[in-house]
């Protein structure tokens, strides 16, 4: 899960802000109610008692009316309110009747029990108060829809009875159930983020052969890890906390800070740097939120020095194979011509021979009359100065005739394959 740490911040100042601008009314009320006890006691010397304290519930009526928290004057005699402005409608959703007419029995029918508890410790506390001091409390009241609604309460002691001890206490109250409910989970929201970045210390710390870098809108780095650092010469704490500007060689500046940027709007890009004689390759991307809101970006840097050298030597042996390639190609080229001409000259010896047998074959099948043909294994001597009967004789006892024509075998009155067999 991604936590915006700024989002977190925002809701932390918001309800700051509003705790302060509930703390101002509340002091101008303060001056305005100090400013009434001086027009009661002026009234009281000028008109009476009774007639100070009738111009004193209507300016105090006046001045509720024209501020947006809960005011009330709560008797402690009595235990019950015997003044409440109507802003009540809006805060518990009961009108200022209903309130006093609940008497004594408000803060138990409308508080939380674990907040009841402690009432009693409260006011007495309260009674040791000077009239000046303030008394700041919460708790919870369930309001008219059955819901339970955080209220922050300021009191001061407003009159006191004849033997000194209070007896109205003039409170001003604020619902600040949507604070409590940012606080908490703005509170969840950093207990969130202080474990995933935990988890991601944990995870980017044992990551191999490389090194994680989270950097914020400023490009400045929030966590830096990795077991790539200490290859590289580098330790975490020269990095965390420091800018871009202050970790990057001022040449390679632009090359990272447009890509630290593009991150931020969104963009991934991976590229390779080379830093001393070590090669890297670096993913730059956004990191977002469960809004999908892009918060910090993130550089995940892997060292591919090795690969990059194993890449070389690969097309170097690539290429010196594919120079014996075209090499051998070429003489299995030439080997392939010879071997062609040679089978061609091959081919036409046989045709040739083909030819020549089938010349011989039908010189034999012809029958010239006064004509003898026959063929031999081996030259023999045929000329005048050799007696030819016994040449002939010769020849007939070694069997060396391997043809004859008709005209010779019809001499001997025999086939040819007769003739052959037998000669």
């Amino acid at each position: 899960m991604c936590i915006d740490p700024e989002k977190s911040e925002r809701s932390l100042e918001i309800y700051q802000k509003l705790i302060a601008e509930q703390q101002n009314q509340i002091r101008e009320l303060e001056q305005k109610l100090q400013q009434e006890r001086e027009l009661r006691r002026e009234l009281e010397a000028q008109i009476g008692t009774g007639t100070a304290f009738r111009a004193e519930g209507q300016l105090i009526q006046k001045i509720a009316e024209t501020i947006p928290g809960l005011t009330y004057i709560y008797d402690l005699n009595k235990q019950c309110n015997i003044y409440v402005n109507d802003r009540s409608s809006q805060i518990l959703g009961c009108t200022p009747e209903e309130i006093q007419h609940l008497g004594s029995q408000l803060f138990s029918t409308i508080m939380h029990p674990e907040d009841l508890a402690k009432v009693p410790g409260n006011v007495e506390t309260l009674v040791k108060y000077e009239d000046h001091q303030i008394f700041e409390w919460e708790y919870r009241i369930r309001n008219a829809r059955g819901e339970w609604r955080w209220l922050m309460s300021r009191d001061v002691i407003f009159s006191r009875n004849p033997d000194g001890s209070p007896q109205h206490l003039l409170g001003y109250a604020i619902d600040i159930t949507d604070c409590k409910r940012e606080a908490r989970e703005r509170n969840q929201l950093i207990a969130s983020l202080e474990k995933s970045q935990e988890m991601y210390r944990t995870l980017i710390k044992y990551y191999p052969n490389g090194s994680v870098f989270v950097f914020d809108r400023d490009l400045r780095y929030s966590l830096v890890d990795g077991q790539g650092l200490a290859r590289a010469g580098i330790s975490k704490e020269q990095l965390e906390g420091k800018s871009l500007q202050e970790t990057v060689p001022p040449e390679d500046l632009q090359l990272f800070e447009s890509k630290y940027r593009a991150a931020l709007a969104g963009e991934e890009h991976t590229f390779e740097y080379k830093y001393r004689d070590l090669i890297y390759s670096i993913t730059v991307v956004p990191l977002k939120n469960d809004r999908e809101e892009i918060f910090a970006g993130m550089v995940v840097s892997q060292e591919i020095t090795e690969q990059k050298q194993a890449d070389l030597s690969l097309q170097q042996v690539k290429k010196d194979l594919e120079i014996k390639f075209q090499k051998q190609s070429a003489v299995l080229k030439a080997s392939n011509q010879q071997l062609r001409e040679e089978i061609i000259e091959h081919w036409r010896a046989e045709e040739a021979l083909r030819e020549s047998q089938q010349q011989l074959e039908l010189f034999f099948s012809q029958s010239l009359d006064g004509f003898l043909f026959m063929m031999l294994d081996e030259p023999i001597q045929w000329d005048d100065t050799v007696d030819k009967e016994k040449v002939l004789d010769g020849v007939f006892a070694s069997e060396k005739v391997t043809k004859a024509n008709d005209a010779l075998v019809a001499i001997y009155g025999a086939t040819k394959e007769e003739f052959m067999v037998k000669h």
